[in-house]
């Protein structure tokens, strides 16, 4: 009888739903950057190491600053310049640069500091995100016990491209960037209430991730990778 309670029980254990995983251990990094500067390249490849990690969340934006120095960012948006921006008047920050990483949307670093980097990274892990569901079409949101105002934004990215830079700062280099972030949409504004949000899919050789951010602070409170 005990062996056969024993298969019982494992067979309802493997037949529950699945719950949405607590991002407990995912970060996000948001790195601004721009194929006319200099200093970039590193940051690049070291964004490169750390999108590897599955529990972060790697996003490049190029930006436009850069592109009267010679050369023209093939992957830049002024969307993006704006991005850093916004970021700056939120953390209070003095000026922009490249290359900035913004960890969870709330702390930032030199894009190329690996020490800095690392032990960000670490520290974000004791504040754990929201956890969401996502299916092939629709965000799905329990109640978060509390009022929020959070900007749901899909972010659609191109996993890696090579370019040959022939001017700038940056000329005879061949660069190679990834996790590129090519379209930003606002799917709607969160106040905390369970629901359900559509989503809107990107073209077959694009990747996406589903961002939740506090519409006055900026900082990030859930994000998944769909």
């Amino acid at each position: 009888m005990k062996k056969y309670a024993l298969i019982l029980c494992f067979a309802l254990f493997t037949l529950a739903p699945v719950a949405p995983a607590h991002a407990a251990d995912t970060t996000v990094l948001e790195l601004f950057t721009s194929q006319g500067c200099s200093s970039c390249p590193p940051a690049d490849r070291l964004l490169a190491e750390l999108r590897e990690d599955p529990g972060i969340i790697a996003l490049s934006y190029h930006v436009t600053y850069w592109d009267n120095r010679g050369w023209a960012d093939p992957f830049g948006s002024n969307i993006f310049t704006l991005r850093q921006y916004a970021y700056q008047v939120a953390l209070r920050k003095l000026r922009v640069f490249t290359p900035q990483l913004i960890v969870n949307g709330t702390t930032s670093l030199v894009g190329s500091d690996r020490a800095a980097i690392a032990k960000t990274i670490a520290d974000s892990k004791s504040e754990p995100f929201f956890p969401i569901t996502v299916t092939d079409d629709k965000i799905v949101l329990s109640d978060a016990g509390k009022p929020l105002t959070a900007l749901v934004e899909l972010i659609t990215y191109i996993d890696q491209k090579e370019t040959d830079v022939t001017s700038g700062e940056n000329a005879s280099a061949k660069l190679i960037n990834t996790n590129i972030v090519t379209s930003i949409d606002i799917l709607a504004q969160w106040d905390g209430k369970a629901r359900e949000i559509a989503l809107k899919r990107g073209p077959k050789d694009t990747r996406q991730v589903v961002l939740f951010r506090d519409k006055k602070t900026l900082r990030v409170i859930a994000a998944k990778a769909i």
